[in-house]
Order: structure tokens, then sequence, then C-alpha cells
């Protein structure tokens, strides 16, 4: 049960610690378990209770699961009391209705000899009828007191008496490789039974009653079994969860507290587990025991039901084989060879460098066929050295009350804003709002733009975001009440875009219902999640239907929030650190013409003031995203060798017409449009000829190595097209008519860049 919330409930309501209710989840101590489950089944049966005579009951995969429950616990309830109180039949009765939950977890030794059992006993009164009345009169447990509801199984009562007395500290561990010392310790062991026996006898006071029919539930036992229940219930209504009442978004079983969620095909498996045990049983004890066509000990088929579905998933195995690379050593002798024979004129200089030496070209992949990774940070950096526009630490001086607005990046902040342990979900979306109206309110500013990624399945960022998600084996995790605490490795549920979408649909929520309370008369908050715009005032909140898109990342919806804002207010602050949010800022600010917009990046700490640095850069701001994403950004290659700043000394004052057209229809993506612009990135800004020509003149007369050279034509021609496809959805076109394009080709799926 621990995977299901069971656990976590009994530590939540502060009756066990977390190492006892670990403990208690497999079954130690039994009587301590018994009173957990106890107090655990009537809290439940309270709340379903409630629920069905209010109407509110929902017949979910969750309130299936807890019924199932309540009817277990029903049977080792009745299981116990037939031994308590020699109830002959309920025992029987109680034992057969326990054999299928062993057969669906698969404890193969009791299912056959549990049935064996069974069937024996219900065949008593044909076999042996002098111990079936036996037995129907109640001596088949054994009574040690005169108290009633107290006797034990033959078996407790051994361990209790015989078994008992017979041991002492150590056992026979000591003596056990002495055989003379085992036999008298063995031999001896009755006397001393008896004299133990007969000592308790002595020195123990008679606290048995006649006729007292509580065995050991005293007062005290029963108050602490009430306060338990009690406690229980209180955590239940503190969390908001009633399985009973359950509406989450998918129907599946749920940890009440964490989230976690079992699979469709766990889910299916666990609810049908008993009726398909059930009919297990069935055929088994026809087949082996009745008609006997299959043998007892033939083996029997286990149904793997998997009752811990919320555990952590298991990492995949990596495989062994290593990707085909280029040694180093190899190479150079390689190159040398082609270079020699092709100086003798058996080969021409095409065959020679057209094509990469590896299976993955090195200057724009990892040897596993992943895109290479670099500082995209670093372009920032040398756009303001550049420029020479220094960051402000203090407030800029020209913002009034009247026309500032914040813009904010969400993911940027949650990042950061970490919450400390034991902050429930609820409290977390109160802190990301109350941490981003202070921020408001110390810009002097009236209105809150908050946008939120979305993840769609075909994004050209898939790729990054699986980079980023690998080797993290977190489940995902449904908030099912804002009493749910988070989890404490806040940047590994980060990674799994489930949660992050459950995420933002919980803070969109919470801000609904409790941002029009903390909000100042003329304060707005604009909310943009899966596409959708909302407005919440003091008034309420109403649909903002202006800033409805199909965009994927925040990064563009920004754009749009600020050409919304644009008209109506001057001063705009982007609360942001991204690189890609930059050059959107510029790229954007140079196209519009409106001299009193002043556009400011905020990050955290130091205000940046994009109209200065788009003053200081001109017309050249509109070859920022062309560069920024053929030298390498999260959905492109970035450039062996080739570090951003070093791309942007060498390209932002060129001529090229492809940084302004990529990205366009009419753009020109051929060798000859492009040739020239890795030209300059490898400093041959004068090398006249082919890619594949230079390629060779860097290898015959500089001896350079495959990650030092530009890559091979057929691999560059897909870099180019990658850069295109990324910059085509970023068109001011596209962003201002609120729909991106998401074009289904090998440029946006492919993992690689597979040379040919």
């Amino acid at each position: 049960m621990g995977g299901f919330g069971w656990q976590d409930i009994l530590e939540d309501s502060g009756i066990f610690g977390k190492v006892a209710a670990s403990n208690l989840v497999g079954g130690k101590p039994y009587s301590r378990c018994m009173d957990a489950h106890r107090a655990f089944y009537e809290a439940l049966r309270i709340m379903l209770l409630e629920s069905q005579e209010e109407n509110l009951y929902i017949p979910t995969a969750m309130s299936k699961f807890w019924e199932t429950y309540l009817r277990l616990f029903e049977i080792c309830l009745a299981h116990q009391y037939a031994e308590r109180a020699g109830k002959w039949d309920l025992y029987v009765q109680s034992l057969e209705a326990m054999i299928p939950l062993f057969f669906a977890t698969s404890r193969l030794k009791y299912s056959k000899w549990l049935s064996v059992h069974v069937e024996e006993m219900k065949a008593l009164p044909t076999t042996a009828p002098k111990v079936h009345e036996e037995f129907l009169k109640g001596n088949f447990v054994v009574r040690r007191t005169t108290r009633r509801f107290s006797s034990v199984s033959p078996d407790m009562a051994l361990e209790q008496t015989l078994n008992k007395d017979v041991k002492n500290h150590g056992g026979i561990i000591g003596i056990s490789n002495k055989d003379n010392a085992r036999n008298k310790w063995f031999f001896t062991a009755h006397i001393k039974a008896a004299v133990d026996a007969e000592l308790n006898a002595m020195i123990e006071k008679d606290e048995h009653k006649a006729g007292d029919w509580h065995h050991t539930d005293n007062k005290a036992d029963q108050e602490r079994s009430v306060e338990w229940r009690d406690r229980i219930l209180s955590s239940f209504k503190s969390r908001k969860v009633n399985p009973f009442t359950w509406t989450g978004k998918e129907d599946r079983i749920t940890n009440l507290v964490t989230g976690s969620t079992a699979s469709p095909e766990q889910t299916k498996q666990i609810l049908q587990a008993n009726d398909v045990a059930k009919s297990k049983h069935i055929d088994f004890v026809r087949e082996r025991l009745e008609e006997r066509r299959i043998s007892f000990s033939a083996k029997l088929k286990m149904m793997n039901v998997q009752f811990k579905p919320l555990a952590k998933p298991k990492k995949k195995a990596t495989s062994t084989k290593q990707p085909l690379k280029c040694n180093a050593t190899n190479e150079v002798a390689l190159l040398s060879r082609c270079t020699l024979s092709s100086a003798d004129g058996d080969q021409p200089i095409d065959v020679i460098s057209r094509e990469d030496l590896s299976v993955f070209p090195p200057s724009i992949a990892e040897a596993d066929g992943t895109l290479k990774k670099g500082e995209k940070s670093k372009l920032k950096a040398a756009i303001l050295k550049a420029t020479g526009i220094q960051p402000l630490t203090i407030q800029p001086a020209s913002h009034d009350t009247e026309t500032g607005a914040l813009v904010v990046d969400a993911m940027s902040v949650i990042h950061k804003l970490a919450p400390d342990p034991g902050t429930t979900f609820g409290n977390y979306a109160l802190l990301f709002l109350r941490v981003l109206l202070k921020k408001m309110r110390e810009n002097n500013c009236i209105r809150l733009d908050v946008a939120f990624d979305r993840y769609m399945v075909n994004s050209i960022k898939g790729m990054e975001r699986l980079r980023r998600s690998a080797g993290i084996t977190m489940n995902s995790l449904e908030i099912v009440s804002d009493q749910m605490a988070v989890p404490k490795n806040w940047s590994d549920y980060l990674t799994v875009e489930q949660n992050k979408i459950n995420l933002f649909t919980f803070i969109q929520s919470q801000w609904r219902e409790k941002c029009p309370t903390i909000l100042n008369q003329h304060e707005s908050v604009i909310t943009n999640i899966h596409g959708e715009g909302t407005m919440i005032t003091r008034v309420g909140v109403t649909p903002f239907p202006n800033l409805q898109n199909n965009h994927d990342e925040a990064d563009t919806m920004l754009v749009l929030h600020i050409n919304n804002l644009r008209s109506t207010h001057n001063n705009i602050i982007v609360l942001s650190d991204d690189t890609d949010v930059l050059i959107l800022l510029l790229h954007f600010l140079h196209l519009w013409v409106q001299p009193q917009l002043r556009i400011w990046m905020l990050t955290m700490k130091e205000y940046i003031s994009i109209n200065d640095i788009a003053a200081a850069l001109g017309p050249n701001c509109t070859k920022l995203v062309g560069l920024h994403s053929i030298t390498g950004c999260d959905t492109t290659s970035f450039i062996s060798g080739i570090t951003k700043i070093k791309g942007y000394k060498r390209l932002i004052d060129s001529k090229h017409q492809l940084l302004r057209d990529i990205g366009e229809k009419s753009a020109n993506l051929n060798e000859k449009s492009y040739a020239p612009v890795i030209y300059d990135l490898y400093g041959y800004s004068k090398f006249k000829g082919t890619v594949t020509q230079l390629r060779y003149k860097m290898i015959a007369e500089e001896g350079k190595m495959a990650h030092q050279l530009p890559p091979a034509k057929v691999s560059l021609d897909n870099h180019i097209k990658r850069a295109h496809l990324q910059v085509s959805i970023e068109p001011p076109s596209r962003i201002m008519n609120h729909s991106l394009s998401h074009d289904d080709n090998e440029y946006l799926l492919s993992m690689t860049v597979k040379t040919t």
C-alpha cells in the first residue's frame, strides 16, 4: 500500500514517523499494523458513506480501488474474529476469500496449499464428522484464559508457550556447532519450559476475568483508535482529497498524496486482479484437486500484477554498443594518405573532401548523433560588450504608474523559485504570484502578463527537451489538492513535461481563485496558458481573446504580449534572462517604429535597455535571429570551434543577405548563398570556391582534423535547413497573427544530423 498513499497519509497525520510507517507497509509489527489499518479503514468507510449520502460519489478507478481495499481488510477482520471467537464456518469462509489475493500477488505456495487446506476443511462433514463437530464447537483454536474473545490459533499458542519458554538470549547459536551441548539443550527444554511456567504463575497476578468480552481493547485502546481515525480524516480533509469523489483528469489509480499515477495498463490490471484471481483459483481447484487433469505439482503461471505501479520506473539499460567514431591518430593518417593519393592524381579533390569521415559530422554533432551544444548566453555578453551598454542595477527612472507593465517568462522564474521542503502546491502557487506582484509593484507597473510554455507533440524543441530529461526517472505527478506537498527534487520534477503541464494548470486555477482578493484597484494579471489568454482583476476573471495563439514557447508569446501592450503601455519590463528572448526583443523593437516605447529586460537583478542596444546596432538587429540560429541555439547545432562571441564578431557587420532572408519563403538556401557565411565563420572570408574545396585546403595545407573542418556539403545543407526552419516560425507576420508554422518535415522531426 506504500505506493498508493496509505503510508503518506499515516505520516502526514502525525500518527507515525517515516521509519515506523515504512515498516507498517511490510506488515511489522503485526498488532500495530492492524491498528493502523483499522483506523484507516474506519476513516475511509466514513468518507464513503458521506459521499454516498451527499450524492457526491463518483465510480472512478480511484473509488473502485479503495473499495477493494475496504473489502480486503474486512476479510482480515472476519478472519481475526473467527479465531478469537472460535467461529468455524467463518474461519473457513475467510480463508477461502483470501486465496484469490495470493494468486494475484503470485504467492504460489500459499495459493496451492491454502486451496488444499480449505477444500479438506470443507469436506470434513463427510471425511471426519466427529472432528467437524468439535470444530463447530470452537475447538479448532486454543483458549489459554477464561476471557472471551481471546482464543488463538494452535501455532500461535505454541509460540506463546513452549517455544517462548524454551528460548533464551541468543538461542542456540553459540552452541550449534557442538553436538553434545545442542542435544542437552533440546532434551532439557521441556523441563526449562515447565520451570518458567511455574515461576510465572507464582509471580504474576491473575488478570483474567470471566465474561470480559474485550481482549486488549481497553478504554485507552479505544480512545487511541478513535484519535487515529480522526487524525487520518483530518489529513484527508486538509488535503481536500476524497478517493470516492475523485475528479482527476485521467481515470487512473493515483497516489493520494504525491499525485503519482499508474499507467492505464497497470490501473486496468489492478482493478481486474481480484476477478481474474478468483477465476484462477476456481480453475486450480477443479483441474488439480477435483478432476486431477493437471498434476498438482505442475508449474502454476503467475499473474504478475504490479501492485507497486507508482514507484520510480527502472532506468532503461543503455546499449554497450559504441557509436562509430574516427580515432584522432587514424584520422590524421587517413587524411594524409588521401592527400598524397590526390597529389598523384589518383583521386579527384571533391571525392576526398565531400564526405565526413565519421558516421555523424564531428563539427556539428556529438559521437552519438545528437546536436552539439554550446553556451548561447555568450551571445548576450558579446552584444553588450560590442555596444557598450551597461546593465543597470537600480530601477529605471522613466517608469511611471500609468503606463508600466511587467511581462514574465513563467518557466524562467519557476526554475529559480525552488520551494522549501514541505511546501504545499497551494502555498507555492501563492508564493509565485506574490513574488511576481512584488516585482510588478517595485517597478511601478499596473499590469502583469505571465506566459507559460506549451508542450506540443511535434515540437522543434522536442530533442532539446529530451536531452534535458535524459536519465531522469521521475514519474508524472497529478496535483490532487492544494495541500499536496511538492516533490523534494524540484529540478527533476520540472524535467517531466506532463508535470509542467499539470503545474501550469494548477497555478492558473489557484490564481483565478485567490488573485482578485490581493490585487489593487487598477491592477490586472493576464495569463497565457495552453494558448488561452485570461484576465484577472479585482472584479473577477474574464477571457482575454486577444492573446489566443498556437505558440509553442513563451519566448514568442512574450513578443505577442508586448505587441498587445505597446498601444497602451509605454514602459514594458520583460522578466527573463534567456538569450533567445533578448534576440527576439531586439529584432522586433527595430521593426516597431515607436519612439515612445521603452522595453527593458530584467534578469532578477539587472535591467538591460533593449532600446539602447537596438539604437547601437541599427539595421544589424535584423541579422541577429539568423546569426543566432546558424551558430547554434536550443534547436540547432553549435559549430565546433566557433563560439557565440566569435560568430558575432565575424558576422554582425557582414553584408550576407542570408542572415536577413533566412526563415522567409523567398530565402535562397543553396551553397552559393550560405558558403560565404561559413567562410566568414571559419576566418576564410576571401576564399573563392566550394565548401568541399575549402575542406581540402584546410586538410592539405593546414593539417586540420575532422572536427576543425566545416561540415561536408550534405551535412551543411541540413544544418542550414534546420536553422531556416527555426527562424521560419518567428517572423513578425506569424507571431503577430498568433499562429506559428509547425511544419511536419524531416528537419523538425530528425534527431540527428546524419550524413549520407
